[in-house]
Order: structure tokens, then C-alpha cells, then sequence
């Protein structure tokens, strides 16, 4: 996959069509119906990034039906948690991760910005809480693995770390791997930003079996 030659479209592009295009590539897993949320840093120090999220990110955002809400924000970035609502849903009111959620200190609840305003409690106290994983659509096992609740060994690093279900994770690597390719080439050929994020929804989204 071409990344250098994305990130070179990228660096030529200011203002809306920058931050728009810079918010699809790295959403578009999100875009696809693939994983529920992702987490973009944007740095402060990156004069072009910050100035052009602070003035047409959220819009374009909520042009393209994802929301957001910023873990944390010190003098120089922000963490922004990038999501599909009913992606999110689905996969924080499973019986087994609303347990687990309790069990950490979560209410007990179905609502998502409670879930989200604990999260981001959370997130303030523990730097990055392993939990996130959970909210990121990493199979729970393998976060409940990787928090060394259980003895399970590593068996594949890739977009997360794997300890179960090898097959099933392999498969949404698949597809991970689909998207960001379609992705870049689309952009490569010159389909960006609003028409980009439409192209990969009707590429994935309604195939998506998360």
C-alpha cells in the first residue's frame, strides 16, 4: 500500500480539504462499519493540523454521521475519540462487556455517554486505561489477555494483540487491511473527502460483520 504517496497528497492540501481528508483516512475504519471508534492525536505543535480541526473538524465530522469527544486536552494536543454511535452501541451493551465494565468501575448502565464521560474520567487518572481496547472493538478476551487477567499467551500482533479467537481476528485484519487499501487508492485517484467517506461506507458498511 502506498502510504508515502497518501501522505504526500495529504501535505499538499490546506484548510477544509486538509482536515477532512486527514479525518477520513484515519476514520476510515470507522466509515467501513469495521471497528466502532478510533483515537486521533492532534497536536498543537502542528500549526496546519490544529488550526483546521479547531474550524472544520467537528462539522465535517457530523457531516459524515460520526461523533467525537476529546479524552484529553493539555497545552499541546488533543486525543480525540472518533466514533459511530450505533457501532458503539452494539459493542458496549453485550451482557459480557457491561460486566466487565462494572467490575472495573463503570456504572451500570446502557447509556453511551455515560459510558463515554467514564471513559474519559478515566482516561484523565490512568493516561490510556486498557479498557479503551474495549471501546476501539478489540474482541474483550484479548483485552481481558492483555491486562494479564488470564495466562493466555500472545498469538499474533497486528492491529491489536491476539491471545484467542485467532481466526476470527485474522478475518477483521482482513478486512481492515481491505479498507485501507481501498482507502488510498481512492484518494490516489482523486476521490476525497465528503464523496470518499460515501464511497467506503457503500464499499463496507452494510458487509461489515462486527
Amino acid at each position: 500500500m502506498n502510504y508515502i504517496n497518501v501522505y504526500k497528497e495529504l501535505a499538499f492540501m490546506y484548510n477544509q480539504d486538509y482536515i477532512e481528508n486527514f479525518l477520513v483516512y484515519y476514520s476510515s475504519p470507522v466509515i467501513a462499519g469495521i471497528k466502532p471508534a478510533v483515537t486521533i492525536t492532534i497536536n498543537k505543535n502542528n500549526n496546519k493540523l490544529y488550526y483546521t480541526w479547531s474550524k472544520f473538524g467537528s462539522q465535517f465530522l457530523q457531516s459524515i454521521n460520526l461523533k467525537y469527544i476529546s479524552l484529553r486536552e493539555n497545552e499541546s494536543l488533543i486525543i480525540i475519540f472518533i466514533y459511530d454511535k450505533y457501532l458503539l452501541e452494539k459493542q458496549l451493551t453485550s451482557t459480557s462487556c457491561i460486566c466487565f465494565l462494572i467490575e472495573l468501575g463503570y456504572s451500570c448502565t446502557t447509556e453511551i455517554d455515560d459510558y463515554l464521560d467514564e471513559l474519559k474520567n478515566r482516561y484523565e487518572k490512568c493516561h490510556c486505561p486498557h479498557e479503551l481496547g474495549i471501546f476501539l472493538g478489540i474482541p474483550l478476551e484479548d483485552v481481558k489477555a492483555f491486562m494479564g487477567l488470564d495466562n493466555k499467551k500472545c498469538m499474533l500482533c497486528s492491529y491489536w494483540k491476539v491471545y484467542s479467537d485467532i481466526d476470527g481476528a485474522k478475518a477483521i485484519i482482513s478486512k481492515l487491511d481491505k479498507v485501507k487499501e481501498f482507502t488510498i487508492n481512492e484518494m490516489l485517484e482523486g476521490n476525497l473527502s465528503g464523496e470518499l467517506a460515501m464511497k467506503i461506507k457503500n464499499a463496507f458498511y452494510e458487509k461489515a460483520m462486527f
